[in-house]
């Protein structure tokens, strides 16, 4: 027989984190049931205190900037419900990079609907990276009208998005991990020389 929790809380962003959250729920019913007991005031703190870096992460504000991996299309697709629930803006600045290995048009079908411009980048602590500018032919392939530039260092893409951002943009990195441990080593240098 199955629980009935009230008024449980996540501190992870999105709808996508409740679905999430019901699966650690079920998982412990399943503990339990096995005679692996969890309490319940466990489960609570941990729902409460559960921090995934990378994913919906907002390291800053006015404008807001929002890091996520996004690294395959449902992730992608999830980013993007999650950027129109979650927040309001006037426009959303893409920084992307992302890895030769992955469904880059996947990706891009999902996001570019809700951008306003991307800046195509490619992280440079892997060697499977794709090149920005590749990036820019596949999106020309898919015939996207929307405006875009290729900035092949992180650091200086996020940089291009703050010149061309407005207090009330939303500036999203995305794409890779890879692309995401970039701008925190860039956001870290900031804060040490600020």
């Amino acid at each position: 027989m199955t629980q009935s929790y009230d008024r449980l809380e996540i501190s992870l962003l999105g709808k996508h984190q409740i679905l999430n959250a019901a699966l650690a729920v079920g998982t412990m019913e399943l503990l339990k049931s096995r005679g692996f007991p969890v309490q319940e005031s466990n489960l609570r703190k941990g729902l409460k205190a559960a921090q995934n870096p990378g994913r919906l992460e907002i390291i800053g504000h006015s404008p807001m900037v929002v890091l996520d991996a996004a690294h395959n299309p449902g992730g992608a697709e999830a980013l993007s419900r999650a950027l129109v629930e979650l927040f309001t803006y006037d426009q959303v600045i893409l920084v992307m990079g992302i890895l030769r290995d992955k469904d880059i048009r996947g990706i891009f079908k999902a996001l570019f609907p809700i951008a306003s411009q991307l800046i195509f980048t490619q992280p440079q602590n892997t060697e499977r990276a794709t090149p920005a500018e590749e990036l820019a032919r596949i999106a020309q392939e898919m015939h996207v009208n929307k405006k875009y530039e290729v900035v092949p260092q992180v650091s200086k893409a996020i940089e291009l998005a703050y010149h061309r951002a407005t207090p009330k943009s939303l500036i999203c990195i995305t794409g890779s991990l890879y692309t995401i441990a970039e701008a925190k080593q860039f956001y870290a240098t900031i804060k040490r020389n600020g």
